[in-house]
């Protein structure tokens, strides 16, 4: 009979460790899976954003573009590994030492890091192609609005920025209700002014994505934020330009406008902010 007991004892701690094992197969493998998927999810998203870019990218340039893709993707796929590798290690800390909190807390902490860390680095990623691309076209528009025969060409210079070039030919009927000066600031002003329109839309489309899709919601928020952090950036770096010449926006618009950088700086800010009160106010309304 002690025997028996013993044999079933033993028997039933097989059992059990091979359900945990299978647990810990099952777990493990499903982790790979989505890092393999969301790996080649992102690399289709920035083939087609490293794409877009190629077409204002001279040839020499292109080279560093493609590098800068697959730097991004590889980084991405090291953080998301990094995330499934933390994920496990908590899983089995729940599963076999359930009152050690500091060590839960310690994981769950790193998790919701990682959870960031790659729409951070989308969005500078976003930043260094078709965020230049966005504000390079805002200037171009803004030309074929207000100038004639203004033929823009938008070059995009990986690892620098961007440059729109037009002829200022005769004014369109819009060109003459403005007048040359101010068409002249409506062009300048329009790339920065697309960027923020477009980082809006991001931040929008974030808002109603976060409760059934909240990875991509923080895809997209990480995209606007970098996007419109680098514009403050860029409008504050106005102060301490001294080349007149340098076709930088805020810069111009400073010298011809008379509108000081800190100023532009905070209404780069104004409508996604506005844009996010109200969703959260409609929020707070319907619920």
């Amino acid at each position: 009979m002690f025997l028996e007991q013993i044999h079933e004892t033993s028997k039933f701690n097989i059992n059990n460790l091979k359900e945990r094992n299978s647990a810990r197969t099952s777990t493990a493998g499903q982790l790979l899976y989505d890092v393999a998927i969301s790996t080649l999810k992102e690399a289709a998203i920035a083939a087609a954003m490293s794409t877009i870019t190629c077409l204002f990218v001279a040839t020499n340039g292109i080279p560093l573009l493609i590098t800068t893709t697959i730097a991004f993707v590889a980084l991405n796929a090291i953080i998301r590994s990094v995330r499934a590798i933390l994920l496990y290690k908590l899983h089995q800390l729940e599963q076999n030492y359930p009152t050690d909190d500091s060590s839960i807390y310690f994981y769950k902490n790193a998790i919701e890091l990682t959870e960031w860390l790659c729409p951070f680095n989308f969005g500078v990623f976003h930043m260094l192609t078709t965020g230049i691309v966005i504000h390079e076209a805002g200037h171009a528009i803004a030309a074929l609005l207000v100038f004639q025969r203004s033929n823009p060409v938008i070059e995009v210079i990986p690892g620098v920025g961007g440059v729109t070039r037009i002829m200022q030919g005769p004014l369109t009927k819009l060109g003459s209700w403005l007048g040359a000066n101010n068409s002249y600031i409506f062009v300048v002003a329009a790339g920065p002014a697309l960027a923020i329109i477009s980082s809006t839309a991001l931040i929008i489309f974030s808002h109603l994505l976060q409760t059934d899709h909240p990875e991509a919601s923080k895809i997209l928020l990480g995209a606007s934020l970098i996007n419109i952090g680098s514009h403050i950036i860029y409008a504050i770096s106005a102060l301490w330009e001294t080349r007149m010449n340098s076709g930088h926006d805020f810069m111009q618009l400073w010298a011809i406008a008379n509108i000081h950088p800190v100023v532009s700086a905070i209404a780069l800010v104004v409508l996604p902010i506005f844009a996010k009160l109200v969703l959260v106010s409609v929020d707070a309304l319907s619920g």
